[in-house]
């Protein structure tokens, strides 16, 4: 019986390990997208109308809440006057027993002009 019970002990996730497991979840969780993606826009779009108002909306939105802010960057497009967007992906590991995350950031494969 106790041999049994250790194995059931081994098998189950550290506390660290489920608090990594939320974490990582959360990269596909609607409230938190913004969290994992990076808004990549031309310079062109800055220097002429709606380019104001574009950034202040990624920057204060709205609703005004403060997770609905959205990471962006100033940089020249294949597309002139175009924005397009890269998202973090989370990859959760087990290194000796320990969790550990490792990202990776994947162009997105669409273009708004």
């Amino acid at each position: 019986k106790q041999s049994k019970r250790k194995a059931n002990l081994a098998s189950k996730p550290s506390k660290e390990f489920k608090e990594a497991e939320k974490v990582f979840n959360k990269q596909t969780d609607k409230t938190e997208v913004n969290k994992y993606v990076l808004v990549c826009i031309d310079p062109e779009v800055i220097t002429s109308p709606p380019g104001a108002e574009i950034l202040n909306t990624l920057s204060i939105p709205t609703s005004g809440k403060e997770e609905e802010v959205f990471q962006y960057r100033v940089i020249n497009q294949r597309v002139p006057s175009s924005l397009t967007w890269r998202r973090k992906i989370l990859y959760l590991h087990s290194v000796d027993g320990q969790p550990r995350f490792e990202e990776d950031w994947v162009d997105e494969q669409r273009t708004l002009i």
